[in-house]
């Protein structure tokens, strides 16, 4: 008999239980004793499980006891006893005799019927409360609720707690089985579908996330949670568009959350409306009713990021600055940071931001991100032409161990990396810049010896440094060996190949590059940045008809490949040609990269072709601000004032354009400058 599913006498006698509790003066009778048999036991388990819901357990447990010794062969009654007995074990936080007198009746009762669904679901129940105090009991649950989900993958109560041990041990994939599962079967579930997403996402499987989140909208528009999770997974895989189109689809009743407003004001930052962006961050923040939100460090950060992309550097250096004292370990802040003070004109305390935040990581015993905080300077320097600064700053990073002992493969470093591999790479990066800036200073002699000194103590060869090894070759006038060095790279895999064509591009030798990128696309037409450098060479060395066609072949395999766009989009932008299309790129260039003053340039100068003056003047100044030391910037700059007829800033652009432009830049510039009317 099943008692799990049988119990009118049962029940009608527990009632009656129940009645005599409530008569003082009635004697002591056991309503049992008129029983025998099944009945008896049937009445014995719903005595039992009464007692266990009033939270008598010590009543309960002899009820069960004597239930199993009228019926010692009902695997139902075990399972129940199991039950009780591992809560109780549980509750108690005692892990003595009773968690193993509950694994023993569970285990009777799987014997009794080891295929029985509500003894399986129970098993399930008994192991996954047993292995609160003892956890090599996790696997038998999994086992027990793995074979409930072979006969009922529906099974909400059993398949949530399996998905949720998957997800537990770091098994995310398996988690997204028991879900998808269950899900098809319930779809109804939120619960269901919500872990489902977090195990999708976890295991790396986002199409499919995105799939099951767009699913939960269209059944349940006013999700938030599903909402932001895919408007993120969109942005994270540069569909900013899309994000940006998600969270303004959004019904009336959530758009207030401001939640959904903070990722909407960066998703708008993501797509370049920085205007839109700026106005959501500040209504945020004047509309903050608590001081923790008026701080808000995120908000504060957009909006900061906001204003160096506008080029409004003195305020981006306010907001980034309070930001910075309050975290000395954030690099990325502080990158932010240098790179508006530099643009400010204050390039030392560009470098002191930099240098103080490295040192703050490397007493905190952050080798890998203290010396990233170098080698980022060490680039800023660089767009400066500071070479001497280059090569200092990097100094500390070029010994072998500069950077710490090499580790085993095996132990970590930061999150997500290997140590020796990471420290090896930035080892890698800093010989590369520090060799480099030699080269540019005149002095390609050291730069080699450097590489050489490198590759003795243990840096492993790569294919960028034996380009850079080829390019100062060249810049020494020994060419026999830069083109042997040159030959082996041709001879590898594509990115030496890659490595091979920019030892030419380096040097503006681009007619010589050409022949390898072609030979290269040739045998690989799917490779986007073969293709993007093949159109620069091309360009570069005159062929603006096949160059125009490699760039639409780079476009056509990488659509967001701001590069491209650019190159593309200026290009024709200078020579006036194909200009809405031209527009159209170069938008979506600087969308893509909005503080990238060479795009914000080409999308200025893109304006001014199509003599829509306002915007062109919007764009040039923005670029002025955040490339101050480019003369193409200030030339357009004075072309687009002299337009409009604003002589005084015409010359004084044209002016700071000299300042800074080479002698064959000068004379054209010259020109301009002597064509403008006297005062």
């Amino acid at each position: 008999m099943r008692f799990s599913r049988v119990f009118t006498l049962a029940a009608a006698l527990s009632l009656g239980i129940a009645g005599a509790r409530a008569l003082p003066a009635a004697p002591a009778v056991d309503p049992a004793a008129a029983l025998s048999g099944e009945a008896a036991a049937a009445f014995r388990f719903a005595v039992a499980k009464s007692l266990a819901a009033e939270g008598s357990y010590a009543e309960a447990l002899a009820a069960f006891d004597e239930a199993e010794q009228l019926a010692p062969n009902d695997p139902f009654v075990r399972a129940e006893h199991a039950l009780l007995l591992a809560r109780i074990s549980q509750s108690s936080g005692k892990a003595s005799g009773g968690l193993d007198h509950a694994a023993d009746e569970i285990e009777k009762a799987r014997a009794l019927a080891p295929d029985d669904l509500d003894v399986l679901r129970t098993a399930g129940q008994v192991y996954l409360t047993i292995a609160s105090r003892s956890p090599e009991a996790i696997d038998r649950a999994i086992a027990a609720l793995e074979e409930v989900r072979k006969k009922d993958p529906s099974d909400l109560p059993s398949m949530l707690p399996l998905g949720r041990i998957y997800l537990d041990r770091d098994e995310p994939k398996k988690a997204a089985e028991v879900f998808s599962d269950l899900v098809k079967f319930v779809p109804s579930s939120r619960a269901a579908t919500g872990l489902l997403v977090e195990s999708l996402l976890r295991s790396g499987q986002l199409a499919e996330a995105e799939k099951a989140l767009g699913e939960i909208l269209a059944s349940d528009p006013a999700s938030l949670e599903s909402r932001l999770t895919l408007a993120d997974l969109l942005a994270r895989r540069g569909e900013t568009a899309a994000a940006l189109e998600t969270l303004r689809a959004a019904p009336e009743s959530v758009r207030s959350d401001p939640q959904l407003n903070r990722q909407l004001a960066s998703s708008l930052y993501l797509s370049g409306d920085l205007d839109g962006a700026l106005a959501k961050v500040d209504a945020l923040l004047a509309g903050a009713k608590t001081p923790d939100e008026k701080t808000d460090g995120l908000l504060l950060r957009l909006r900061g990021l906001i204003l160096a992309a506008q080029g409004r550097n003195e305020e981006a250096i306010e907001v980034l600055g309070k930001l910075a004292r309050n975290a000395p370990d954030d690099l990325p802040l502080a990158l932010a940071l240098a790179r508006s003070l530099d643009r400010a004109g204050k390039p030392r305390d560009a470098e002191k931001a930099l240098l103080g935040t490295s040192e703050t990581l490397a007493a905190a015993g952050k080798a890998g991100p203290a010396a990233s905080a170098r080698i980022e300077l060490a680039s800023l320097l660089a767009d400066d032409k500071d070479w001497a600064r280059v090569r200092e700053v990097l100094r500390p990073l070029l010994e072998p161990n500069a950077l710490g002992a090499p580790a085993a493969p095996s132990e970590p470093n930061e999150p997500g990396g290997a140590k020796d591999a990471s420290l090896a790479e930035l080892r890698e990066q800093a010989v590369l810049l520090s060799a480099d800036a030699a080269g540019n200073a005149g002095e390609p002699a050291a730069g080699l010896d450097l590489l050489d000194r490198a590759a003795a103590t243990g840096l492993a060869p790569s294919a960028a440094l034996a380009g850079k090894r080829a390019e100062l070759l060249l810049k020494l006038g020994r060419d026999a060996e830069a083109k042997a060095e040159v030959a082996k790279l041709e001879a590898g895999e594509p990115p030496a190949v890659i490595a091979a064509a920019q030892v030419y591009q380096r040097l503006d030798r681009y007619a010589e590059a050409v022949p390898i990128l072609e030979r290269l696309t040739a045998a690989h037409p799917d490779l986007a940045p073969a293709q993007f450098l093949l159109g620069a060479a091309l360009e570069r060395s005159g062929s603006r008809e096949a160059a125009t066609a490699a760039f639409r072949r780079a476009l056509a395999l990488e659509p967001d490949f701001h590069a491209a766009l650019n190159y593309l989009g200026y290009m024709w932008a200078e020579k006036g040609e194909n200009l809405d299309e031209a527009l159209t790129l170069v938008r979506r260039a600087v969308a893509l990269d909005p503080e990238n003053g060479a795009y914000v340039d080409s999308l200025g100068w893109t304006h001014f072709q199509l003599k829509q003056f306002g915007e062109a003047r919007s764009d040039l100044e923005r670029a002025s601000r955040l490339m101050p030391a480019d003369p193409t910037v200030h030339e357009h700059l004075g072309d687009l004032y002299r337009a409009v007829g604003d002589v005084a800033r015409a010359r004084e652009a044209y002016r700071r354009a000299l300042e800074l432009a080479d002698q064959k830049e000068s004379v054209e510039v010259k020109r301009k400058l002597a064509e403008l009317p006297k005062k």
